[in-house]
C-alpha cells in the first residue's frame, strides 16, 4: 500500500468516525485525538497539509 491510498484510507475511518483507540498508560499524554485535545478533522487537515507539503518539496526537486 503506497502514501496515497493510505492517506486516503486513514481520512476516510476519520471521516467516517470509525476509528478506536489502543488502551495504554497515560493516554492522556499520548493520543489527543481520544482525549477530545483535537478533532478528527483536525487530524485529517494536517495528512492532507503534510501531502501537499511532500508534493511540494517533490516538484521543487525537478
Amino acid at each position: 500500500m503506497g502514501f496515497k491510498d493510505a492517506k486516503s484510507r486513514v481520512i476516510k475511518a476519520l471521516e467516517n468516525g470509525d476509528y478506536s483507540h489502543e488502551v495504554r498508560l497515560n493516554i492522556d499524554e499520548k493520543n489527543k485525538l481520544q482525549t477530545g485535545e483535537v478533532s478528527a478533522d483536525f487530524v485529517i487537515n494536517i495528512i492532507r497539509t503534510y501531502a501537499n507539503y511532500k508534493l511540494i518539496d517533490k516538484y521543487n526537486e525537478i
